[in-house]
């Protein structure tokens, strides 16, 4: 009789189960990286295209007829209260998975119903970058309007301001006209790089105002996105030489509330040499490894100012440097590449910073 009641239990126990896993559900996934949340990926009602993407809708099971009903709130601070920028519902669709720029735009999930306080969302927009905290919810429904589950998120935006540096050249270091290498730090969202560079007289003008006097050797060039070039092979108004001192900027083109602003680096100065000319002054006779300066740059408030020197004026290279995880596996160098490039992106939203020297 006990072993009855045992086996009841456990056919009782699969079927709840079994019941469980097919109740439809909905899940809200962030995307990485939201620290420049722009609030014209809020505006479903606009029909914006290439809107960012917030997050992705997981729905199971995949198939059924449902619906969705979306809110999204604003809180300015801690201290205020939440505010609804904008509420939606969407018609009935065939439940699958979904980005949330995919919403009002692609045609099986086109909107029913929407509710957008334009106010506020001008009122944002007039603060600049959108900081305080979103909260996004979404609820599932059957076609017949039976609630079915729901989910929710919150992003908290510290939104630092973007920064723009370049590693390369080094103040007052020396190159040989034909080869340059400008390499800089990346800006997370830039729509492309322009660099500026041109001719000054030190002492007769500062390197800012020789930016600005007459044509520039290079007037904004368009690097895409690439963070590094050589400044050689790029289109110039006229030759530069040997002997003659050069400032560059390079500016990082982002969009910020619907609109394109310019972040600018400090500009760098160098100096030109003949190729076969005279060497290099002692100070420069290290050439500095790219990668290891922007390692510097990402470890700057972690390592001693001293260790930073050495990695940015060629003492340290890459090639001199055994790279291991954190279980002492060897580490490429491609996925060095890859974490140095993530760490730079995302340099604004780290904590705290470690660095454990090893022999």
């Amino acid at each position: 009789m006990k072993r009855t009641h045992f086996l009841f239990f456990i056919l009782m126990a699969i079927l709840t189960i079994n019941l469980k896993a097919q109740a439809p559900r909905i899940s809200l996934v962030l995307l990485a990286d939201l620290s420049s949340l722009d609030l014209s990926a809020f505006a479903l009602e606009r029909n914006l295209s290439n809107q960012q993407k917030i997050f992705q809708v997981v729905i199971q099971p995949e198939g059924i007829n449902a619906y969705i009903e979306g809110k999204i709130d604003w809180q300015a601070s801690i201290n205020s209260s939440a505010s609804e920028v904008f509420r939606f519902q969407t018609k009935i669709f065939k439940t699958r998975n979904f980005f949330s720029d995919e919403l009002a735009s692609s045609s099986d999930l086109l909107l029913e119903d929407k509710t957008v306080d334009n106010d506020l969302i001008e009122e944002i927009i007039e603060r600049g970058k959108l900081t305080g905290k979103v909260k996004i919810t979404l609820r599932l429904f059957s076609e017949n309007g039976q609630f079915l589950s729901e989910s929710y998120s919150d992003i908290v935006l510290l939104n630092p301001s973007p920064t723009i540096s370049i590693n390369l050249p080094q103040e007052d270091s020396q190159f040989d006209v034909g080869n340059i290498p400008l390499q800089w730090t990346p800006v997370n969202g830039a729509l492309r790089y322009l660099i500026k560079a041109n001719t000054y007289s030190e002492g007769a003008e500062s390197p800012t105002a020789a930016l600005h006097s007459g044509t520039p050797i290079i007037n904004d060039f368009n690097a895409g996105t690439l963070t590094s070039i050589n400044l050689a092979t790029v289109t110039k108004t006229r030759e530069w030489y040997g002997g003659q001192k050069v400032v560059v900027i390079v500016k990082a083109v982002i969009s910020e509330s619907g609109r394109e602003k310019e972040l600018n680096s400090e500009p760098v100065t160098f100096e030109l040499v003949q190729p076969g000319g005279a060497a290099l002054t002692s100070k420069t006779t290290l050439k500095p490894d790219a990668n290891m300066v922007r390692l510097a740059d990402v470890l700057q408030d972690a390592v001693s100012s001293e260790f930073l020197k050495k990695l940015k004026d060629g003492t340290i290279k890459l090639s001199d440097v055994q790279i291991v995880d954190e279980n002492n596996q060897p580490v490429s160098s491609d996925s060095f590449m890859l974490i140095l490039s993530f760490l730079e992106a995302n340099n604004p939203l780290i904590i705290s910073k470690t660095f454990i020297p090893k022999p």
